[in-house]
């Protein structure tokens, strides 16, 4: 297709314009500090309720890292009401499920379930916020369950280990550095008495998000959070001090050795945190570079010199400064002295030559259309106001980077490329086999 037949015709505006008409979001303040907001709808007899805590693993400190994730585990066991393993045996009796996840920047939980099981959703809920039930055995339980995750995960998987240690390379003192899985030793040693320490500092109703998207009748329901998340007393949170990254100052390059067949690396460049204008040209610079199969780096590695068996990107937005992260696995008889020599060739042709229109137009339109998409459900629309509402200050933003995405010009691009994809802010993890030698990478 040339570039002039490229659909640049954005869906966007009549979609935002009808959005908030259709699924109209209410915000309600508890006396306690919780924040509640309400979108609700009755297009099918189903609703999602999601809770956002304002705490990650960039909240930790030494010696306890992985607390937050551990406490992902440990919030589906026992509190006052209900006995271990019931949250989820009563959820699953009435059709329902939930699961969670853990972020540098948030511990987020959710359950879908169908219309008639709200009040018990709402009391399950509240009664694991107000009063979870800390024990040594349950400790014991879930940290044997965590440390077999971080096996299976960061230390037995490639992309794990290569991430974990691109992050402790890069940030010399920002809690950033560690992994949100934490590090063994840490979660071999995390105490009961640093489990209730924590509980009580973070899972507070004045340090939470809940947004309940589906159908319900808002009256109703507000009456039913008044009811089991009023008696939760709000109390002042601690946030440890963060200490803000230095700017890097040269390359730093690791190799890391370990049984493997192929040769990987992992690429991360600083990039800015939340409230920066360049969030949005970095996720179309994302886009044009590996999404896809047309993308340019797939194209270039995987297609044209054939020497990688994938290459991708990964971009999140986090509170503070981050990383861009280019990942790429190569094929049997290529290194990773290969790769980089052609990824950094990319990206010096792609810094110096106009992206074309069409590849601009391409990732405008996939960032688009997965953003549409990501708001079909109860649980995808919850998620994305809750986000909104947590990160960028109001659930009224949620629309802001789709804006964002539709003012990014080449120029900009351009920008992004030559002004943090330099070699002063790289960092570079090589993941090679044990055996592997120089002698054995001219030999190849």
């Amino acid at each position: 297709m040339m570039d002039s037949e490229v659909n640049t015709k954005s869906t966007f505006p009549y979609f935002q314009e009808h959005f908030f008409t259709q699924y109209s979001v209410q915000r309600h303040k508890l006396s306690n500090g919780l924040t509640v907001l309400t979108q609700e709808n009755h297009e099918l007899p189903v609703a999602c309720l999601y809770t956002m805590y304002k705490v990650g693993s960039r909240s930790e400190r030494p010696g306890i890292t992985g607390i937050s994730h551990l406490f992902e585990h440990m919030m589906f066991n026992c509190s006052r009401k209900f006995g271990p393993k019931e949250f989820d045996r009563i959820l699953e009796s009435g059709g329902g499920h939930s699961n969670a996840y853990t972020s540098r920047d948030l511990t987020v939980y959710y359950e879908d379930f169908t219309a008639p099981l709200l009040e018990t959703v709402i009391e399950l809920d509240a009664d694991r916020m107000g009063w979870l039930n800390l024990s040594a055995e349950t400790l014991k339980s879930e940290r044997s369950v965590v440390k077999e995750e971080r096996r299976l995960r960061t230390e037995d998987s490639i992309h794990g280990r290569l991430e974990e240690e691109l992050y402790a390379a890069s940030f010399q003192c920002h809690p950033y550095r560690t992994p949100i899985i934490g590090w063994m030793p840490d979660i071999e040693n995390i105490s009961l008495s640093d489990c209730k320490q924590y509980h009580k500092n973070y899972y507070a109703p004045n340090n939470a998000v809940l947004v309940l998207s589906g159908a319900f009748h808002t009256d109703p329901a507000l009456k039913l959070m008044e009811k089991y998340y009023g008696e939760i007393a709000g109390r002042k949170t601690s946030q440890p001090p963060l200490t803000e990254e230095p700017p890097q100052k040269g390359e730093k390059r690791i190799t890391y050795r370990k049984q493997v067949e192929l040769h990987n690396f992992i690429v991360g460049y600083h990039v800015p945190g939340i409230g920066h204008n360049d969030l949005y040209a970095l996720d179309v610079v994302e886009t044009i570079l590996a999404d896809g199969e047309s993308s340019i780096l797939h194209r270039a590695l995987v297609r044209k010199k054939a020497i990688a068996l994938y290459v991708y990107c990964d971009f999140t937005w986090h509170i503070d400064p981050g990383l861009f992260e280019i990942i790429v696995q190569m094929k049997p008889g290529f290194t990773s002295v290969d790769g980089e020599q052609c990824l950094e060739e990319e990206l010096r042709r792609f810094s110096k030559n106009t992206v074309s229109r069409s590849d601009l137009n391409r990732a405008k339109n996939i960032l688009e259309a997965d953003f549409i998409q990501s708001l079909q459900t109860n649980n995808g629309r919850a998620h994305r106001i809750g986000l909104s509402e947590v990160l960028l200050g109001g659930y009224q933003k949620m629309f802001d980077p789709i804006a964002g995405y539709q003012k990014v010009t080449v120029e900009d691009v351009q920008r992004i490329i030559s002004g943090y994809f330099n070699p002063d802010n790289k960092t570079i993890v090589w993941l090679e086999n044990e055996f592997f030698t120089a002698e054995s990478a001219e030999n190849t």
